[in-house]
């Protein structure tokens, strides 16, 4: 791109340093000169800004994001055309985020805390209920997309940001990029690379999205909606922890392979600590089936905080005093760590009696005492409790000694025999009783083959209930719904109903697109593609007029679907034909010694 002498960017942007560039766009640090203001621009690569229908592609970015304002989504500053040497340049000013992006930081600094991944999650949560308000769909959450706080610095929720709404669309889309920018038609060097990555010479036209992190249907091109970018949201959360995306396959296909079929990945099992809440958490939000998943943003948001460590509070414990032993049993008492606050049961609270001939019992009750999270009672409070037992015990039968016995006044003896207090039983001092529920948790179905799905059933504790089948691109038997979401947790022996894949689908409407988009869209639908043209002046050249079978008709995955394209008459060039040059007439050439002879005279002499 050339620059003018100036270095502004529409007299308005000088120019920083390239902040990072992807396939259709570069984004550098730049200042506004009018204030003095930083921040980014995102410029067209020039090869597709200079066609008006690339440029208009991507300005739909800016339309997309301009109307929200919200703390946890940068803002979009502007947007416009250069003039870069006679070829348009367009380009958006968007907010510079502070900080480093996600994946930069756990690069660095390795996974994050269950604590400090729920603040992020929180922020791009905040971020993302703002845009579905909206109606605006991301498509694209993943660690490159999501600012946070560089190493060093606390990470909160206010100050994570979501940025790059550039496969943002309205929601109920398809994820098969028709926009200019990402479709087949005009991506073919970056198709042609993707193929390369994928080693099979073979991919899904018009996908869009990072493989890593996009959900099932918008990896087989199907309609997105919010639930989708809450796929992402978990996805997100489980590299949060592990420093890795939930599918790590050899290839791009494999991994959107398993998007589609393999179990959602727990967490724990790759780091051991996190806890089965944020376990739980994350699994509902990789539901294969849409369904299965949080229904909104602010249901996932709920869900997080449930699933959140405890904050630091005050926790109450009862002092237990001295054991038979004379240990104090105090000490220990609940986890230190855990921030709730516990109260020993009533039986724990015991009694002290000391027993003396002639005096009644004098029974003693230990007290609560407050203890701030993360100090254990002291060793010294429980001596002090005791030994304020042990004085009391002793002043008493010192009194009764001297004043019980009515036959008068004696002597105190010299020596003061030691009080022997017994006790009531002891339970062993444990926390307040835990409600644990035990009842089977109901596992991923979605995507399973019928079998597998009856053995994760069955093992959980469950069965399988009435088996019902619908239409769908899947593999006949694949599950595609069940009547219990993932995670949900039923009776024993419970029965859950399935929905699997018939083995058959419909034929999806295609008139009006083009040949290559209908192609993939036939082909994520389960079938094979043939294409034949005919002339149809009135229509697009090389958009779909008709397929056969028609739009509705169910047919089984596998089939071939004949696509009609339309193509425009040749009109003929005529080609004018070569004038030969006229031949001169010959002139007979006088032989010498020849004469002429006059030209004859009027009278004939």
């Amino acid at each position: 791109m050339t620059v003018p002498d100036d270095g502004l960017i529409s007299g308005r942007y000088r120019l920083g340093e390239l902040l990072g560039s992807g396939g259709t766009a570069s984004v550098f640090s730049a200042v506004e000169v009018s204030t003095g203001r930083p921040l980014a621009l995102k410029i067209l690569h020039p090869h597709f800004s200079a066609y008006e229908a690339a440029r208009e592609a991507f300005f739909r970015e800016a339309r997309a994001a301009e109307a929200m304002r919200h703390p946890n989504v940068v803002a979009v500053l502007g947007v416009g055309t250069h003039d870069a040497a006679g070829v348009p340049s367009a380009w958006i000013a968007v907010e510079l985020a502070e900080g480093v992006t996600l994946a930069e930081r756990v690069e660095t600094d390795g996974p994050l805390t269950v604590a400090q991944a729920v603040a992020v999650i929180e922020g791009v949560l905040l971020g993302l209920q703002a845009a579905h308000a909206a109606g605006v769909i991301h498509r694209d959450i993943s660690p490159s997309n999501v600012m946070v706080p560089a190493a060093g610095s606390e990470l909160e929720a206010g100050r994570v940001r979501v940025l790059d709404f550039g496969l943002a669309d309205a929601a109920g889309r398809q994820a098969l990029g028709h926009d200019v920018l990402r479709s087949e038609a005009v991506a073919t060097a970056g198709a042609a690379a993707a193929d390369a990555a994928d080693g099979a010479g073979a991919k899904a036209p018009g996908v869009v999205g990072n493989v890593n992190y996009m959900s099932p249907e918008q990896a087989r091109g199907l309609t997105v909606d919010e639930r989708g970018d809450l796929y992402q949201v978990a996805a997100l959360a489980y590299y949060a922890v592990t420093g890795r995306p939930p599918y790590q396959r050899d290839t791009q296909r494999e991994v959107m392979r398993a998007h589609v079929q393999a179990p959602p990945p727990v967490p724990s099992s790759l780091r051991p600590g996190v806890g089965r809440g944020f376990d739980r958490f994350v699994v509902r939000g990789l539901a294969k089936d849409p369904q299965g998943r949080y229904p909104d943003a602010r249901t996932m948001l709920d869900a997080l905080q449930a699933a959140a460590p405890p904050s630091t509070a005050a926790r109450t414990v009862v002092l237990g005093g001295l054991d038979g032993a004379g240990h104090d049993d105090t000490e220990g008492f609940g986890d230190p760590d855990d921030g709730a606050t516990k109260v020993l049961p009533a039986a724990s609270e015991r009694t002290v009696v000391a027993r003396h001939p002639g005096l009644s019992s004098v029974p003693t009750r230990t007290s609560a005492v407050t203890v701030a999270a993360g100090q254990q009672p002291s060793r010294r409070s429980g001596w002090a409790a005791a030994s304020l037992v042990a004085a009391l015990i002793v002043v008493v039968w010192g009194f009764a000694a001297a004043y019980g016995n009515p036959g008068g006044p004696r002597a105190l003896p010299t020596s003061i025999p030691t009080a022997t207090p017994t006790t009531t039983p002891t339970p062993t001092a444990t926390s307040e009783p835990m409600v644990v529920d035990e009842r089977p948790i109901v596992p991923a179905l979605g995507g399973l083959p019928l079998a597998s799905a009856r053995s994760a059933l069955e093992a959980a504790g469950l069965t399988v209930g009435a088996v019902t089948s619908d239409d769908s691109e899947l593999a006949a038997g694949t599950v595609l719904r069940s009547s219990a979401a993932a995670g949900e947790r039923l009776a024993p022996g419970t029965a859950v109903d399935l929905v699997v894949a018939s083995g058959s689908n419909r034929v999806p409407a295609t008139a009006g697109l083009a040949l290559a988009d209908a192609t993939a869209l036939l082909e994520s639908a389960g079938f094979v593609v043939s294409v034949v043209s005919r002339l149809e002046p009135s229509s697009p050249e090389g958009s779909v007029v008709a397929s056969e079978p028609a739009e509705g008709v169910r047919a089984a995955l596998g089939s071939t679907i004949m696509l009609v394209g339309a193509v425009h008459p040749v009109v003929p060039t005529s080609t004018p034909s070569a004038t030969p040059s006229p031949t001169p007439s010959s002139t007979p050439s006088q032989t010498p010694g020849s004469t002429t002879s006059p030209p004859p005279t009027g009278d004939g002499r």
